[in-house]
């Protein structure tokens, strides 16, 4: 079952407002058909910055098209970008 058959779904805006001032645990379901929970965040200070990164920084690469339905986020618990659909989160609860 699609998670937004069974809750209304927040926007992109809203998702990015909430994971920047917290952590929180994500259900979605996949691709595949499965779920996976995830525990992930926005928060600057969580997220460590690589040396790619700052070189990324140096460089200013231009920037991709944003995709208005895919959200990427820091997942805490591999230590790396991930990302989800925001129209397949099942459950998005606030950890701290």
């Amino acid at each position: 079952m699609k998670s937004n058959e069974t809750k209304k779904t927040l926007s992109k805006t809203e998702y990015k407002e909430a994971l920047s001032q917290g952590v929180y645990q994500v259900c979605f379901e996949k691709k595949d058909g499965s779920f996976r929970v995830m525990t992930c965040t926005l928060v600057p200070e969580l997220i460590p910055k690589t040396l790619k990164e700052c070189a990324d920084d140096l460089m200013m690469k231009p920037k991709r098209k944003e995709n208005d339905t895919v959200l990427a986020v820091y997942d805490l618990e591999k230590s790396c970008w991930r990302s989800f659909r925001i129209d397949f989160v099942a459950t998005f609860n606030k950890i701290k």
